[in-house]
């Protein structure tokens, strides 16, 4: 009876914190805010693989912009399904698509065993990762420019999380009565 009441509190507690976690999801302007934010980040970071004059170095500073760039592929994924609407949706998969061509070109500048070759293909990947930053430009007109040129060292702060209305009330109570629910039904059962 005890092993039966402390599992439908515990099943309460967990719906209850999956429902309150919910509230505090990151939002789509956020999301958009970050991958612009680290979009530039990248591009920046391409530019200083390119001052590079041989091909390990070039490598290796393209391996951390590579790095970036899926961060930026993953922020725009997590974007995706929260576009509030068709216009935005089709935007963040038009970024995508460049973001995605970028990061093929990035591991290409990683397999090339010539320089030439290695600074060619992080040229096209900068090429369309500065298309994916010209597209996400009307999708997050808050963010304010950086400066063109950011140290490699430099990782990303992440923004807080957007502050929302509270929690939302009705998930809440609905989880709740659900909870209250399968606890008379494993009551009754004991009986």
């Amino acid at each position: 009876m005890v092993r039966k009441l402390l599992t439908v509190a515990i099943l309460g507690l967990l719906i209850q914190g999956l429902v309150i976690g919910s509230a505090f999801a990151q939002d789509f302007g956020s999301l958009i805010s970050q991958a612009t934010i680290a979009n530039r980040l990248w591009v920046s970071q391409i530019d200083q693989a390119l001052q590079a004059t041989d091909l390990a170095t070039l490598q290796t500073r393209a391996a951390t912009a590579q790095t970036t760039g899926q961060q930026v592929q993953t922020l725009l994924q997590s974007a995706l399904p929260l576009a509030p609407d068709d216009a935005s949706r089709s935007r963040v998969q038009a970024v995508l698509t460049h973001v995605s061509a970028a990061l093929q070109s990035g591991q290409q500048v990683a397999q090339a065993t010539d320089f030439n070759t290695a600074r060619s293909r992080l040229d096209a990947e900068r090429g369309e990762a500065q298309e994916a930053l010209n597209e996400l430009a009307p999708l997050a007109p808050q963010v304010t420019p950086t400066p063109a040129v950011t140290p490699v060292t430099v990782t990303p702060v992440p923004t807080a999380l957007p502050t929302t209305g509270g929690i939302p009330v009705g998930p809440v109570v609905l989880g709740s009565l659900a909870t209250i629910l399968a606890g008379f039904g494993i009551r009754g059962r004991s009986r």
